[in-house]
């Protein structure tokens, strides 16, 4: 080796996550170590793969996992309320997709179909993010795919076990009587009535 040389070194985990390792030249009168790092992308087929990944039970922390997911299956966008903030559903679940500032995700609007979404799972206080490490490129914007809303009570609406089960799929009430009339304004509180259930 001469001073200066370049030298590509390709490393490529097998196992999921990240590793490390060392790379040591040796000679005659010199011995140069040098640590490197990698991580290994898991190709997920479907939300439900990747929302078992991550346990969200504690809600007192806001965590990143340091492993990059390539989640591989077809999704819709079911909203996309800001420039940072998506979810995607298919038919097995559902996940936000939070992208601080927005450049990931900023094509991935309501009624696309993504796949091969690159991210790192988060625990939000108990909600899971997907963060996207790279922008979402594999969008179309004419699928065939519709995702219908799941018809939730208003009782499994109380129940935190079961509405963790679901979290970010659409759902719908059905059968609820509005206790207030007139207009309704955004970022209100109203209440309904479902048989006896408030």
């Amino acid at each position: 080796l001469t001073n200066g040389q370049t030298i590509a070194i390709t490393y490529a985990p097998t196992t999921p996550g990240n590793d490390a390792a060392t790379i040591t030249f040796t000679n005659s009168d010199l011995s140069q170590s040098f640590n490197i790092v990698g991580s290994c992308i898991n190709g997920i087929a479907t939300i439900a793969e990747l929302r078992a990944l991550m346990d969200c039970s504690n809600t007192t922390i806001d965590t990143t996992g340091t492993t990059t997911y390539l989640y591989t299956g077809h999704a819709i966008i079911t909203e996309h309320t800001t420039n940072s903030t998506s979810w995607m559903q298919d038919e097995t679940g559902a996940i936000q997709l939070y992208n601080q500032g927005g450049a990931f995700i900023a094509n991935a609007t309501v009624g696309t179909e993504v796949t091969n979404v690159v991210g790192n799972l988060a625990n939000y206080y108990g909600y899971l993010e997907l963060k996207p490490t790279a922008e979402i490129t594999d969008i179309d914007h004419f699928p065939t795919t519709i995702i219908e809303p799941l018809s939730i009570t208003l009782e499994q609406l109380q129940d935190q076990e079961y509405m963790d089960g679901i979290q970010g799929q659409l759902v719908k009430l059905e059968n609820v009587t509005f206790n207030q009339t007139g207009t309704f304004a955004g970022y209100s509180l109203y209440s309904v009535n479902q048989g006896e259930i408030t």
